[in-house]
């Protein structure tokens, strides 16, 4: 069903209520969500688990790579005890992507960093505190009493990543590109060749440096994600993976810059790279190469530039200088405020939402949520980009689609 909504206050409630995913919180109790990061050798706790849901478990002294934790991308611990018999460590130089400032920025709670001998510390004049950090080695022998941890409540599909709101949903890390069902990928040109790719069944798929699939409708963006088994993304659903790197909230008014590189103007979009001559560059890449670095905290790429995507969502839109009288209104780029409230150019108070602008029409009903930004709104692109402009029938190069699963 198609939710009706007043203009787009919707955009500021729900990004308010967002929480950042947990890392790893250490000491009496500990509550973690880690993400994978591939180790050679480490323990998996899937195995030692063997199927059950609680386990205490005893690690050797540091050195031994054994002696690491890693969670499968499946598991979010809840609850622990830990008993601690020596020091936390993390050796960042065993791990290409993790270095030692990362190890250092760590958040620290009634702990502090050793600077001489490179580990975390237990402030002696408590008897409680964490450390939050991606990885884990104990010092000298160490045991976890009752760790307990259950699955994703969904496991997503290849080329899908997983967020944890909205009680869990797979969302697509790539734009759409159009894949045949025997798996050979397709390109649309025009509308005409949308209709006849669906006829064949053709179906959103998620990859890295492919084309994405322009000239495509709402409905038809409903049709590609279900012929793939799954959704077109629904607008609360795309807010709720929206973030650049982990961040949605102060970001830079140029997300094109380092170390983003989001396609948002010409420095970083491609030339006559996309169909009917668009500049939108391939999935997941900008004119310098593949992969961005506009992406989420969660690996999921271009939702600010490269094309519009669709929501599955349509709206009555009220223009915020008009009434709800058809036709009032000035047309045109709106700034969300720290107010709660909109503007027609940047200030201070646009600042919270990285100056990003959604274009309203005049007062009018039957809207689609088109949002992210493309390849040359340059500063007005952002987590909170949207455009009001379009029906859901309306079919350009620079409208796309990505695909959900909840």
């Amino acid at each position: 069903m198609q939710e009706k909504k007043r203009g787009l206050n919707i955009l500021l409630n729900r990004l308010k209520k967002r929480k950042l995913c947990k890392k790893i919180f250490l000491l009496t109790t500990l509550a973690v969500f880690l993400s994978v990061i591939s180790i050679t050798g480490a323990v998996v706790l899937s195995n030692l688990f063997d199927g059950g849901t609680s386990k205490a478990l005893t690690f050797s002294q540091a050195g031994n790579q054994t002696s690491y934790i890693k969670l499968p991308e499946n598991a979010n611990v809840t609850n622990s005890e830990f008993k601690l018999r020596g020091l936390i460590y993390e050796v960042a130089s065993l791990f290409q992507t993790i270095t030692q400032s990362d190890f250092n920025e760590g958040t620290y709670n009634d702990t502090f960093y050793n600077a001489t001998e490179n580990y975390v510390q237990i402030n002696l004049s408590y008897n409680s505190g964490n450390y939050t950090s991606k990885i884990l080695d104990t010092g000298w022998n160490s045991s976890y009493q009752n760790l307990s941890w259950n699955e994703q409540r969904i496991q997503c599909p290849e080329g899908m990543a997983y967020i944890n709101k909205l009680n869990g949903f797979c969302i697509d890390k790539y734009e759409a590109t159009c894949q045949y069902p025997n798996g050979t990928y397709c390109v649309s040109n025009s509308a005409v060749e949308t209709d006849n790719l669906l006829s064949n069944n053709a179906r959103a798929a998620s990859a890295l440096n492919k084309t994405v699939w322009v000239y495509i409708d709402q409905a038809e963006a409903r049709t590609a994600c279900s012929n793939a088994g799954k959704h077109l993304c629904t607008d609360e659903e795309w807010l709720a993976a929206a973030n650049i790197q982990g961040n949605f909230y102060d970001l830079a008014a140029d997300l094109a810059a380092d170390p983003y590189g989001c396609v948002t103007g010409s420095s970083t979009y491609c030339l006559d790279n996309s169909p009917g001559n668009g500049e939108a560059c391939q999935t997941g890449c900008n004119v310098n190469g593949c992969p961005s670095g506009c992406h989420s905290a969660e690996g999921v790429y271009d939702m600010v530039g490269n094309v519009w995507e669709w929501t599955n969502e349509s709206v009555d839109v009220i223009n915020p200088q008009g009434n709800e009288t058809i036709g009032t209104g000035v047309a045109g780029y709106y700034f969300p405020n720290s107010t709660q409230g909109w503007q027609t150019s940047t200030s201070t108070a646009t600042e919270r939402y990285g100056n990003d602008a959604v274009f309203f029409p005049t007062t009018s009903t039957d809207k689609g949520v088109i949002r992210g930004g493309v390849w040359n709104t340059e500063s007005k692109a952002g987590p909170f980009c949207a455009t009001l402009s379009n029906s859901p029938g309306s079919i350009v190069s620079a409208f796309g689609f990505r695909c959900c699963i909840s």
